[in-house]
């Protein structure tokens, strides 16, 4: 009886143990499974953040005529260029992108083309009056597409020949410095006179996602965005 009891009491003990070892290990399987939807979720919260297309208007006459370059050797002039999305973004600080190395200066050490950094998105090309008169043009900057409120929480940053704006959704609570979006879908309008012939601009568009905004927050998880440029010769 005593080596029966004896026999009870090890199976009673091995069963507790396999109760216990089978809970640990739904229980690491919990936790694995969170981790990797946290995860999943955290790179893909702007995991394709930020693509931007340019391009200039229909040309009704070759004398008054604009081209892009992405390059400052303006070689290979285009109607159209772009920039990619980039992947594994998160919001920063307006004062990250003040930060880093003077990003003014960097923009004007560049060729031009895309040179992202850490968490924001930066394309640098050229606009060249390549037709026979002075003429003003209009550029446009817009907000193609968003998803979850993505454009709420978005600062950009307008360099033109070294001078910059950075904009904003229209809020309240914006700081005075930044200016706000023309409306809900457009970034900036606006207009640039006497464009000589030959004579070139330099654009540098810088976009990131602002951390210390109070819209940005975990519902933006998942969001996408992306930007269209146009230039237009008006007269």
């Amino acid at each position: 009886m005593a080596f029966r009891n004896r026999r009870v009491v090890n199976a009673s003990g091995a069963a507790s143990a396999d109760k216990v070892r089978s809970k640990v290990t739904r229980i690491v399987i919990l936790l694995i499974a969170m981790l990797f939807i946290v995860g999943f979720l955290a790179a893909s919260i702007y995991d394709r953040f930020g693509s931007l297309t340019i391009s200039v208007g229909p040309i009704e006459d070759s004398r008054y005529s604009l081209a892009l370059y992405e390059r400052s050797d303006f070689v290979d002039p285009a109607a159209v260029i772009s920039a990619k999305t980039i992947p594994n973004v998160t919001n920063i600080s307006e004062d990250s992108i003040d930060r880093v190395n003077n990003i003014e200066g960097i923009t004007y050490q560049i060729y031009g083309g895309q040179h992202n950094g850490e968490n924001y998105f930066a394309y640098t090309f050229f606009v060249e009056n390549n037709g026979d008169e002075t003429f003003s043009y209009r550029y446009t900057l817009k907000i193609l597409d968003s998803t979850n409120g993505l454009e709420k929480g978005i600062r950009v940053r307008l360099y033109i020949n070294g001078n910059y704006t950075t904009y904003g959704m229209y809020d309240e609570r914006l700081p005075a410095h930044i200016s706000d979006f023309r409306d809900a879908q457009t970034v900036v309008q606006d207009k640039r006179d006497n464009f000589t012939k030959g004579e070139h601009d330099r654009y540098t568009v810088i976009i990131w996602i602002e951390g210390d905004d109070p819209d940005t927050t975990d519902s933006m998880i998942g969001g996408t965005i992306k930007f269209d440029m146009k230039f237009e010769v008006v007269s």
